[in-house]
């Protein structure tokens, strides 16, 4: 499958807890998964993933895009690989796999490391990307050198996170930022009737309010990323609660936890008639 389908159809926008790693598979390498990579991680709370090659040739391409796609941060070591003690350069694979971290992944979240014993510098193609020298021998002096780098590009992303938040909040108008205010806080939510009674009539923002105009707010809000819609099923089987209709998503949680308070300080309430209303 081609990187460019996969990620058009598949991508990930929530995170795991993990590290991809893109090195190399040879022996001379496995001291630095073991002994460094896995530890170092490790160290910062996070959980080292990386693809066995020896599964079947077209799941190795969806496991490497899943890996970059969903973890926190990918990490690459362009170090030379050696045959018969000759540098031949970065691994292919590895080279691979940075590109397609280079292409999807914001700068901060892909962590490139290089060992002081490789003896070339790395190819033209990607000698203006900062990468950071490490000593393969000092175990304990990389395992400290990685564990901050992580520290480091976490703090990084939570300043660029927090622009892009700023910057998503400042789209919204008075209605949008009222109707994520009531339902920001949820991980699910739906627009079905309570009961016949219901008359498709909301609040919103302490006015009366149709569920023709939140569903069109709704559909607002999945185009900035703060929802996503869900799976409600057909409509004459539309059942209050049962299959939610929308999912509010990580980006959106976040927005939501930048609102003001006024925007969260009433929910989406049902109004069944003007009798009740007026009580």
């Amino acid at each position: 499958m081609y990187p460019k389908i996969y990620f058009d159809y598949f991508r990930e926008f929530d995170r795991k807890s993990e590290v991809f790693v893109a090195m190399p598979f040879t022996n001379d390498f496995n001291h630095r998964w073991t002994e460094i990579f896995i530890p170092g991680i490790k160290k910062v709370g996070l959980t080292p993933v990386r693809v066995d090659f020896s599964t079947v040739s077209d799941s190795i391409l969806i496991d490497i895009l899943k890996g970059i796609g969903s973890s926190k941060f990918v990490l690459v070591d362009t170090s030379c690989q050696k045959n018969e003690g000759q540098c031949l350069g970065p691994n292919p694979n590895v080279m691979f796999e940075l590109g397609i971290a280079q292409a999807i992944r914001l700068p901060e979240e892909v962590i490139v490391i290089r060992d002081e014993q490789s003896i070339t510098e790395n190819p033209f193609d990607i000698s203006h990307i900062r990468y950071n020298k490490f000593d393969s021998q000092n175990i304990k002096a990389s395992i400290s050198l990685l564990s901050k780098l992580i520290i480091d590009a976490q703090r990084v992303l939570d300043t660029t996170r927090d622009l892009i938040v700023e910057r998503i909040f400042k789209t919204l108008d008075p209605d949008e930022m009222w109707f994520h205010g009531t339902i920001g806080s949820q991980n699910t939510f739906d627009l079905y009737p309570f009961d016949p009674d219901r008359k498709e009539l909301y609040e919103l923002g302490y006015r009366e309010s149709s569920k023709l105009e939140l569903r069109s707010l709704a559909r607002g809000l999945i185009r900035l990323g703060l929802l996503e819609a869900g799976n409600p099923g057909p409509p004459k089987k539309q059942v209050y609660g049962a299959v939610p209709e929308y999912i509010v998503t990580a980006l959106g949680k976040a927005v939501w936890e930048r609102m003001p308070n006024w925007s969260k300080e009433k929910g989406l309430w049902l109004i069944k008639d003007e009798d009740e209303k007026g009580r």
